[in-house]
């Protein structure tokens, strides 16, 4: 007489937890190296933004006699408001591809210029991730970035 076999056709519990215990562990070690890939992208895109931006600048400079977008006055603008200059509907030039739209971090991008081309110094800048300047005023910087922001110098 032939008996019935009982086929496991299941996993065991113990089986499930190891492979649950795995999953845990490989998720625990890549989710921060993923993580990390997206803030440099962020900040990749943002210099490259902040890149076009200066190089739409410095052509519109070029055409204006040395006049920045807005005259040479004392200014700090946003993206935006360097849409009208640049991206100028009707104008004989446009000097940026595509029109400026908010940093990865959705916040406009900022154009400080502190007087004319041939004497000032003006600079675009994303304030990064903290979404602030770092280190409080901008015209105290010198040179450098700080922190997590983005900035390129006009001289």
């Amino acid at each position: 007489m032939l008996r019935d076999k009982k086929v496991n056709t299941g996993f065991t519990l113990v089986e499930i937890m190891v492979v649950v215990a795995i999953i845990g562990i490989l998720t625990a070690t890549i989710t921060p190296q993923v993580s990390g890939l997206v803030d440099k992208a962020r900040k990749a895109k943002a210099q490259a933004d902040v890149n076009s931006i200066t190089v739409g600048i410095l052509a519109y400079v070029d055409d204006n006699t040395g006049t920045y977008p807005g005259g040479n006055i004392r200014i700090a603008q946003d993206g935006q408001w360097l849409n009208t200059y640049l991206m100028a509907t009707g104008a004989a030039k446009r000097y940026l591809q595509k029109r400026i739209e908010n940093d990865p971090w959705n916040l406009a991008y900022r154009f400080f210029s502190c007087s004319n081309y041939a004497t000032g110094h003006s600079f675009v800048m994303s304030r990064g991730q903290d979404k602030s300047c770092g280190g409080g005023s901008p015209y105290r910087w010198g040179n450098a970035a700080v922190g997590d922001d983005v900035v390129v110098w006009i001289r």
